[in-house]
């Protein structure tokens, strides 16, 4: 049984479509980090030893794996009024879906790798550290709290989506 976040988080072709995408997308985020990486860190692209190791180390998406999953469920909360769409445009719901979800985590993706610290973060969990490190399970609590912060939601296992007050 899958997690409802939200009372009316009842959108399984959506809910499907973000799984089908969610190693393209959290690969997607990484090469966005990487580019972030250089306007941030590197703007005169210099190849030092970090440099290397980030670019030519494939990235270990497996611990953003909890953060991709809030990130849909804030998706899908406050796109929660595409429930019933009717499509005039020959697509199915599905591939619909998938085109929208993938569209607006290219957004969210642009506008969290303009934060430095997020960058840093998020090539230190998957490129810089070892997988099992006690500071990178740290790292992914400070990078949803990140998200969370960003999009105002908090994101809760039990309790579901919570709107953070000042």
């Amino acid at each position: 049984m899958q997690t409802r976040f939200f009372r009316y988080d009842k959108n399984y072709l959506l809910r499907e479509a973000q799984e089908g995408l969610r190693q393209r997308l959290l690969l997607y985020l990484c090469s966005q980090a990487r580019r972030a990486y250089q306007q941030h860190f590197n703007p005169l692209g210099l190849l030092d030893s970090t440099t290397v190791r980030i670019y030519n180390t494939r990235p270990n998406v497996e611990s953003l794996h909890h953060m991709y999953d809030a990130m849909a469920a804030i998706y899908r909360y406050r796109n929660s009024s595409n429930q019933l769409e009717l499509l005039f445009n020959g697509k199915t719901h599905l591939e619909q879906y998938s085109l929208d979800w993938s569209k607006c985590f290219a957004l969210w993706c642009k506008g969290l790798c303009a934060d430095p610290a997020f960058v840093r973060l998020l090539l230190g969990i998957t490129v810089l550290q070892a997988a099992g490190n006690r500071s990178t399970s740290l790292a992914e609590q400070r990078l949803r709290s990140m998200v969370q912060e960003r999009f105002g939601l908090k994101v809760h296992k039990r309790r579901g989506i919570l709107e953070q007050t000042a």
